[in-house]
């Protein structure tokens, strides 16, 4: 660790990883999201008293510098929205932002940029093991879900078991391979959300950490069993720069286990794509593509400044935008006044393109990885594509690290000197 290696400060910031994980899709987050927002708060002030001798006043600057921009485009928005505007959500999104904006000066004054890694690497590690673990109390266990939790204002409605394993209500099971399996959700709301961090783990072990090769298959093992369309698209847009780069090295071995492997996977990809589109899962397909369809239309109709940020507001905006067509039709089974599966699309029509463009930009120049730039770009940018998670704490804390990367690049004239090992 950086400065002081020791089983505490392990521990301690493990926790704090773990707390800024669980901020960004997880089960909690959807029961109680401003406790588990306050619980991450309490504890980095805790951990900021103990360590706050460590903090540079040069990150405190590129935080003033990012808050800024942000306040001024949640200013600017809320003037110029579509009202009734829910004022507090605007509030709560700019303490949301605050909150990342001080956990990136924790994190960039107390780690150097390789002990975040192998510190964040080991919290993933938990994550995989938990869901393999998750997977199998799913599928042969189901009578240990006896606790039923609900909540009226997100509409979450799920068993869980000890709250440690949770599962949907509704979460269908589907036979492969001659086995009855569920789609497995580990400690997130659903499937599409653990499928990123699972995605995330795989893409640091092919191109930071480069583990054996059961490590990685074992992280294989736990996507599979999401059977998330959007964690097999990912999963292979990942993986194809390694599966590249490996048959180039020793073609002999690696083409055929390639070709094996795709075999294998074939069949979960025809079933869940089925389902998606012929069977039980028909309207979860169809809401994601009325997203990008309606939400086009919107954004094509308000593109300088978004219609407002308020995500109940922003729903019965967007039901009043009617799709013509095929679409049209669908609006009797899919419910339109609704808010976004979409996150970028989201942004684009709520604040508006230029700013929208502005904080997508900020979001994938982030430095918290800074391997395989690119493609990991296209990982956290997917991510958010096929899910309502750009606003939530883990991934405003991307963004907030990005502002504050712009502004080391435009004192410092370098990118990446916010962290601990290069010095300003």
């Amino acid at each position: 660790m950086a400065r002081k290696k020791s089983a505490l400060f392990f521990i301690s910031h493990f926790f704090l990883i773990f707390l800024w994980i669980m901020n960004g899709g997880s089960v909690y987050s959807v029961i109680q999201r401003n406790m588990l927002l306050a619980a991450l708060t309490a504890y980095m002030i805790f951990l900021y008293i103990i360590y706050g001798s460590r903090i540079r006043q040069a990150l405190v600057s590129a935080f003033i510098f990012g808050i800024i921009i942000i306040s001024s485009c949640i200013l600017i928005d809320y003037i110029f929205s579509i009202k009734p505007q829910d004022g507090s959500k605007y509030a709560f999104l700019l303490i949301q932002f605050v909150v990342a904006g001080l956990l990136c000066i924790y994190l960039f004054s107390v780690f150097t940029y390789e002990d975040f890694l192998q510190l964040f690497y080991k919290v993933l590690k938990f994550i995989r093991w938990h869901a393999l673990i998750s997977a199998v109390f799913i599928s042969a266990l189901p009578f240990l879900f006896t606790t039923h939790i609900t909540n009226d204002y997100t509409g979450y409605d799920a068993y869980s078991s000890l709250f440690i394993f949770f599962k949907l209500s509704k979460q269908y099971a589907f036979e492969i391979f001659g086995l009855s399996l569920t789609r497995n959700q580990g400690l997130f709301w659903e499937p599409g959300v653990l499928q990123f961090y699972l995605n995330l783990l795989l893409f640091m072990q092919l191109y930071v950490f480069k583990p054996k090769p059961l490590g990685i298959v074992l992280t294989v093992a736990a996507l599979l069993t999401t059977y998330s369309t959007s964690a097999y698209l990912i999963m292979l847009i990942v993986g194809s720069i390694a599966i590249v780069q490996s048959i180039k090295r020793r073609p002999g071995i690696y083409f055929p286990l390639t070709v094996l492997v795709l075999l294998l996977f074939i069949p979960f990809v025809q079933a869940n794509v089925e389902n998606k589109f012929n069977g039980e899962e028909h309207n979860s397909s169809l809401a994601r593509i009325m997203d990008v369809v309606q939400q086009a239309v919107v954004i094509e109709s308000n593109f300088m400044t978004g219609v407002g940020i308020d995500e109940e507001r922003y729903a019965i905006i967007r039901s009043q935008y009617k799709i013509k067509g095929y679409y049209e039709d669908q609006t009797q089974t899919v419910a339109i006044d609704r808010g976004s599966t979409n996150s970028i699309l989201f942004i684009l029509a709520t604040i508006g393109i230029p700013m929208g463009v502005l904080w997508l930009y900020a979001y994938i120049w982030q430095p918290f990885i800074q391997h395989k730039k690119l493609l990991f770009s296209i990982l956290i940018l997917l991510a958010v594509f096929v899910e309502p998670l750009l606003l939530k704490p883990f991934f405003l804390t991307l963004m907030m690290g990005g502002f504050m990367s712009i502004y080391y690049g435009i004192r410092y004239k370098k990118k990446g000197r916010v962290w601990l090992n290069l010095i300003e």
